[in-house]
Order: structure tokens, then sequence, then C-alpha cells
């Protein structure tokens, strides 16, 4: 049986066998933030209503076709499913954050810690081993410090969350938006529950808490970040020079997905193009046609990106004062260079492309220049990006993007 000493008394245990503890936390109180609710809420109304009128002209007309042309227009009709399933998602989010009904619970069972996230009756589950926890840190005065350290986002003093880092320096993100006061409380009395655990040397060692406020103008000092086992990557560091170079890294893992998404896409279309195209009356021919070539179009534009993005080499030098970036790609060749007193932070952020619904992220080094940003690595794992972010800052004793 696990004992938590000095617990919150907002924090429910649920003791479900001998081996196996449940906290339950009180439900998020957003606030003000609430009226972030009826924003979500309007705008998965109108993403709902948008698809229903653009699923139902194709449903209704196959209905009412036989053969070929009925399953032509019900399938295509249906396409608009993922549309209307993220609209009705919205919708239930914005009911979720306006009726307060978020909550987070924490399982500790046989070695493993389980963070779960409810919103109404839905849920997200995570896992950690308990024996790679290497700290605690309580996070201050922002929203989420995301995997490897990327930059938080801020909303105000009275929320917080708590990240439980793991010896290799991976964070592992838990109980977001709740009172800085209750997670201090519930990270040292988690920390000496936890410090029960055994480890490979069969030693129980407590597990530290660090509380870390961003109100505090203090500078922290950078954990260094281990260099990728499986990374190609290769960096010449000299006192007169500094160079990183990145091979391809090829079409399938390159692309982030993308690669599969256009073979999947322009298959589809394949599909789809040959049912219209003999199907349809000569009066509409044209029409139907020009739709076709337009979706063809995107599916040939995401199939040359993805090739792209797996074939193409990128440099980055630092010489005499001066970051030149050059990334080669199977089009063209793009090099821009920044002065070193002109770069104002480091790190890895969005990049502003998504694939399935998730941000590609890209190294990020801002600067007062002309554009303002260069990004680069997106084809990489944020491992390797992280990797070469915190290289570069060190080099250039600059400071992470959002610091």
């Amino acid at each position: 049986m696990i004992t938590f000493n000095a617990l919150p008394p907002e924090v429910h245990v649920v003791q479900e066998n001998l081996t196996t503890t449940r906290l339950v936390l009180p439900r998020r109180d957003t606030g003000k933030y609430r009226i972030l609710g009826w924003c979500v809420f309007c705008v998965g109304i109108i993403i709902a209503i948008f698809m229903i009128f653009w699923m139902y002209p194709s449903i209704a007309s196959g209905l009412k076709s036989t053969g070929i042309s009925r399953w032509a227009g019900l399938v295509f009709g249906l396409t608009g499913l993922p549309g209307l399933a993220a609209g009705l998602g919205l919708i239930g989010g914005g009911i979720v954050i306006l009726k307060n009904l978020s909550h987070a619970e924490i399982r500790i069972s046989d070695g493993e810690m389980t963070v779960v996230e409810r919103a109404g009756p839905l849920f997200y589950r995570r896992r950690i081993s308990i024996a790679s926890i290497g700290r605690l840190v309580v996070h201050l005065d922002f929203v989420r410090q995301s995997v490897n350290n990327r930059p938080a986002v801020r909303v105000g003093p009275q929320v917080a969350m708590i990240v439980a880092e793991t010896k290799d320096l991976t964070p592992f993100w838990m109980v977001p938006l709740y009172p800085p006061e209750l997670l201090k409380s519930l990270a040292a009395s988690l920390a000496g529950a936890l410090a029960i655990r055994v480890h490979d040397d069969g030693s129980g060692v407590g597990i530290p808490v660090v509380v870390h406020d961003y109100a505090d103008d203090a500078p922290e000092v950078e954990a260094p970040v281990p260099k990728p086992g499986d990374t190609t990557i290769t960096v010449i560091d000299r006192p007169d020079a500094f160079a990183v170079s990145v091979p391809p890294a090829g079409i399938w893992k390159g692309s982030k997905g993308l690669f599969l998404i256009s073979l999947l896409w322009n298959g589809f279309m394949v599909v789809v193009g040959y049912f219209t195209l003999t199907k349809t009356d000569k009066g509409s021919l044209m029409s139907v046609l020009l739709f076709d070539v337009a979706f063809f179009a995107i599916g040939i534009g995401m199939l040359l990106g993805a090739v792209n993005m797996g074939r193409r080499r990128i440099m980055i030098a630092v010489v005499n004062g001066v970051l030149t970036s050059r990334v080669i790609g199977i089009f063209r060749t793009v090099e821009r260079k920044v002065a070193v007193v002109d770069i104002t932070s480091i790190g890895v952020g969005p990049s502003g492309m998504e694939v399935n619904n998730q941000p590609v992220m890209e190294l990020q080094i801002t600067h007062t220049g002309k554009g303002g940003k260069i990004g680069l690595l997106r084809e990489r794992t944020d491992c390797e990006q992280q990797w070469v972010a915190y290289l570069l800052r060190q080099k250039l004793q600059k400071p992470q993007s959002g610091d």
C-alpha cells in the first residue's frame, strides 16, 4: 500500500488494491479563460454546419442514382466525415471548457505511473516508468512545458503544471492548469511516495522537487542535451569555425508521414476521377474535370513536397561572425546569411506545417534582419533538432526561444 504525506485535501485517494493507488484531482476552474469555451464551441458549430452542407448534395445524389454512380456519390460524400467529426469534437471541447468538466488523475501501480486527462466522457492516458524519473519540476506561470524544453505558453500567474524529468532529461508533462499551491504540495507528496521505488541497483532513492517560477528573473543554467544515438548529423567544432552537416533523412522518414498521405490521396483521386468522369454527362463534364484536376494538383504538390523533404541536404556554418544556412533541395538551393550579433534566440518551434493535424517542428534561428527567422531541420526528429539548437546556443552564447 502506498502512503502519501501532506497530500492536498482537494486530491482524493482511491486505493484500488494493495499495489495500485489512484489520485483524483478536482475539476479545473478555468476562471476568466472560460470565454475560450465559447470561441471553441462557435468554431465547432461553423465547421459542423459547413461539412453537413458539403456532404449532403453528394450523398443525396448518390442515393438517387444506381450502380457505380450511387457508390461514387456516397463514397465522395462520406469523405467529409473527418471534418464533421472535428467540428463535433470542437463543440464538445467548448462545452468541457464552459462547464469545467476536465480533471486529471494519477495512477501508481507496479513500477509505473499513469497520468489520465479526462474531459467529460473522453480521456487521454500517458505512462512513464517510475524508475526512470530523475526529479519533479513544478513550472509556474504558464500552461505547459512541452517535450524537450520547448518554449512555454504563458497565460498568467494562477496556473501551473508538474513535469517529471527522466534521467535522460526528457520531460513528461503532468496535470497542467491547476493552482500553483495545490501542485507544489502534490509534487512534494508524490515525490515522497515514489521514493520507495526499487532501482536497478536495489536502493531506494528520493526524488528531488524543484519549483521553476517564470516570474523569477534569475537566469537558469541550461541542462546539456545529449547527442541522439542514431543520428547521422555530423558536427565540426573548431576555434575558428563551426559547422553542422545534415544528410538526406530519406523520403519515408524525412517526410514525417506526408509521403504516405500523398500516395493515399492520389490513389483515392484516381478512383474518384475515374468514376466521376465516366459517369458524368457531357454538360457537366468540364466542371467535374476542373474539380478533379484541382484535387489532383493538391496531391501532386504533397508528393513533390514529401520527396523534397526526404532528399534535401542542409549545411549550417558559423565563420567570422556570420551564420550561413544552405538548404539543397531537388528543385533549388536556398542560402541565407545572418550576422551572429543580430541573432536574438535559437530554439525549436512549430514550422506552420501540419501532418495528420500534428505540427511539424523545426529548428528556429530568430534574428533582427530581414525575414526575422530561419527555419531548418523539419525532416529531422525532435531530439536531433533540440541537440543542434543546444549546440548552436552554446557556441554562439544565445538564449533559447521563449526565454
